[in-house]
């Protein structure tokens, strides 16, 4: 199967491919298939101070955030710190889907960091051993239920706005094209390296631009600078 990326949001899903992986991968399986631990909710393994995710046969996660939460209508930053997923895949197996942000919809799962159902997909992509994919931790994603083998993948939560060739304005930036322009007055007090994310639909009654049939994104900014 071929991976799909929606041509308009090119610019914040990375896809690459790490040939010293994909070469290591199935000594790194056999390490993490003996080694693998409960942790949480998740099966992992330790490999030289990177993480390896496993699901298993049945399992699966649904619509989520990586950083964000959302509940009764109220889109939290529940995670600061984490501005880059990446994924390095070890294994073949179910694929990784992101989609729209879709604040009219309920939360697919009562749990932290679950999501609502997305209007739009926006991206599929096919795990093979080797191939790696980043992107903003505040976008839509699921692993297309349900997982049929023993799924394994390196998982980072980058903690800088900086991470290879990205940055923290190419994160201000992502979205920017489709959205309208509007003005924020917030009295709330915000540290640096802060992440504030706004719907455009949600904004106030004069912009509610959730009356007109235009997909929902969101507007985010981090702050860089503080007022002295």
């Amino acid at each position: 199967m071929e991976d799909f990326i929606d041509p308009e949001w090119l610019d914040c899903i990375h896809l690459d491919f790490n040939e010293a992986v994909a070469q290591s991968s199935t000594k790194i399986i056999k390490h993490c298939e003996s080694n693998v631990i409960r942790y949480g909710n998740q099966w992992r393994c330790d490999v030289a101070g990177k993480i390896a995710i496993l699901l298993k046969p049945g399992e699966g996660y649904e619509w989520h955030f990586d950083n964000l939460d959302f509940t009764k209508g109220i889109l939290n930053h529940a995670r600061k710190g984490r501005y880059w997923t990446h994924i390095i895949y070890l294994t073949e197996g179910k694929p990784l889907e992101i989609g729209t942000w879709n604040p009219d919809s309920a939360r697919v799962l009562e749990t932290d960091f679950s999501a609502p159902e997305p209007k739009h997909i926006i991206a599929r992509i096919y795990p093979e051993p080797g191939k790696t994919i980043v992107f903003p931790c505040f976008m839509v994603h699921r692993i297309q239920p349900i997982v049929n083998n023993h799924r394994w993948a390196f998982v980072d939560f980058v903690s800088t706005p900086n991470y290879k060739d990205k940055s923290a304005k190419d994160l201000e930036n992502i979205l920017r094209d489709n959205l309208y322009g509007f003005s924020i007055e917030s009295h709330n007090k915000w540290n640096l390296r802060d992440i504030f994310v706004i719907d455009r639909a949600k904004i106030h009654s004069s912009c509610d631009f959730s009356k007109l049939n235009n997909t929902s994104k969101l507007f985010m900014t981090i702050v860089t600078k503080l007022k002295t």
